[in-house]
């Protein structure tokens, strides 16, 4: 039997033993997080979601999660921007334009 220990991060419940993020989207400036966490009373797996509010990813060009500024993130950008996708509204302001590929360019060329 584990010993089970409160979450000290308090982003989940206190009651859960661990956590883990299985998915990770950005709509404008929300950023949610979906996964499944341990229940320390019952011991079973529950669905959990994040939703951080006006947060950005410490890499905000990095599209496909890997922790680096690539060219892929780049051409990632690009299809979203192409087909007006959400994703491309790179300055959150509800808007896909030429604002938005200006400043994914002007911040991938920073590596930020």
């Amino acid at each position: 039997m584990r010993e089970c220990s409160l979450a000290s991060d308090r982003a989940t419940p206190a009651e859960t033993f661990s956590s883990d993020a299985s998915a990770l989207w950005r709509d404008g400036l929300i950023t949610y997080v979906a996964g499944h966490a341990s229940d320390c009373g019952e011991g079973r797996w529950k669905a959990i979601a994040w939703r951080l509010d006006g947060g950005l990813p410490p890499c905000r060009v990095d599209y496909d999660g890997d922790g680096f500024a690539t060219g892929i993130d780049f051409d990632l950008f690009v299809g979203y921007f192409e087909s007006g996708a959400p994703y491309a509204d790179f300055n959150g302001d509800t808007f896909v334009n030429g604002a938005d590929f200006d400043g994914f360019v002007q911040t991938f060329e920073l590596g930020r």
